[in-house]
């Protein structure tokens, strides 16, 4: 392309939640921006302040709509509203709907399905087909909008898909105009932090779990909390909020007493949070691709996590993957980590920085985002 690639990215959980979708979009839209290529951003969280609109970072569109905290009492039908996230998805995109233009853009991203998708794409429906922009969806949430032909997953389409494992790129190569990118981490911010230890009243010398997740059944941090429960004297910190938070903190604290934390902090701090634990467990099976892997990496510090194909692919040998069907397995795992039988291969975290470097994905991206817009318009 010889004139600037303009893309809009949308998501209605940008500054307002610190997920792992949120986070990876938003890495991905400054380092395009980075890369030459003119970012807008649409979120349903407050603007930024003035110094990240002083510096070299996208355009943000702030579409204030309700947080899925606040929608989590809403009665949630299986189809097109299964749960708050899709409330809060639905109501964003009515905003997006209105204030998007899709003659300003080449093309559009988004990993939100269906009620975000659908916004993007019917903004452009009156433009002639190589007129509008092309529309890329990432597999950051699943790939089902992409393979699933069943209720409103049978009207998914896009002009490019962005697949984060290799399982979901092998699924949908046949089908999509696919491509096989992961996500990517800042080495700089994860290998120049300092401990929390002191600020949140953990005892320096007391071996510490940390457990990085959103607080929901697929995440399985009540399996943390019993394997962490059967280890004498360890600390298991929970960072992270979500719809069973009232359940599982009840069985942390039935179980660990004051062993047992859970906390949200700042994006920010996260590398320094890492930085105080021991060892990172990790236990959900469906990720798509599991920031927290390479986080912990990049930070240095081991991780236990389940034992599967996208894994072994992220960590090679450089994670200690699991069965994790049992309780006294992730226990084991974990006493091996802290007691020094089992650490860090050397090596690992500069493989991590050669491989997942936000650099590096950016320019996949972009790269790909230049094909796929030429393609359209062909």
């Amino acid at each position: 392309m010889t004139s600037q690639l303009r893309v809009a990215i949308a998501l209605s959980g940008f500054h307002r939640v610190h997920r792992g979708a949120e986070n990876a979009l938003l890495a991905i839209a400054s380092e395009l921006q980075n890369q030459g290529v003119d970012v807008t951003l649409f979120g349903g969280g407050p603007r930024p302040g003035t110094k990240a609109e002083a510096s070299n970072q996208p355009r943000y569109v702030s579409l204030p709509t309700r947080s899925r905290v606040d929608l989590e009492h809403l009665p949630t039908p299986r189809a097109l509203v299964p749960d708050a996230m899709a409330w809060e998805d639905l109501l964003f995109s009515a905003k997006l709907l209105k204030a998007f233009q899709p003659g300003s853009f080449d093309a559009t991203m988004t990993c939100a399905y269906p009620w975000t998708s659908w916004a993007l794409r019917s903004a452009s429906r009156l433009r002639p087909r190589t007129a509008r922009p092309a529309h890329v969806f990432v597999t950051e949430n699943g790939d089902w909008p992409a393979f699933s032909n069943d209720r409103e997953f049978r009207l998914f389409s896009c002009d490019g898909l962005v697949c984060t494992n290799p399982e979901y790129f092998e699924r949908n190569a046949e089908h999509w105009n696919a491509t096989l990118i992961p996500n990517g981490v800042d080495p700089e911010r994860f290998a120049h932090s300092n401990t929390l230890r002191k600020r949140l009243g953990l005892d320096p010398t007391v071996p510490v779990v940390l457990m990085v997740s959103a607080i929901a059944a697929n995440k399985r941090v009540a399996e943390g909390i019993r394997a962490v429960a059967s280890l004498e004297g360890v600390t298991l910190v929970v960072a992270g909020d979500g719809p069973d938070r009232t359940e599982v903190d009840a069985l942390g604290s039935a179980l660990l007493g004051e062993r047992y934390h859970r906390l949200t902090i700042p994006l920010d701090e996260m590398p320094s949070l890492y930085r105080s634990a021991n060892v990172v467990l990790h236990l959900a099976l469906d990720e798509s691709f599991g920031n927290v892997y390479i986080e912990s990496l990049a930070s240095g510090v081991p991780l236990v996590g389940p034992d599967l194909a996208h894994t072994r692919w992220i960590f090679g040998e450089d994670a200690l993957l699991i069965d994790t069907g049992e309780i006294s397995s992730i226990a084991s795992a974990l006493q091996r980590v802290i007691d020094g039988s089992w650490s860090l291969p050397s090596g690992a975290v500069e493989r991590c920085v050669e491989r997942f470097s936000w650099e590096s994905i950016g320019r996949q991206y972009r790269e790909f985002l230049v094909q796929v817009v030429e393609r359209r318009r062909s």
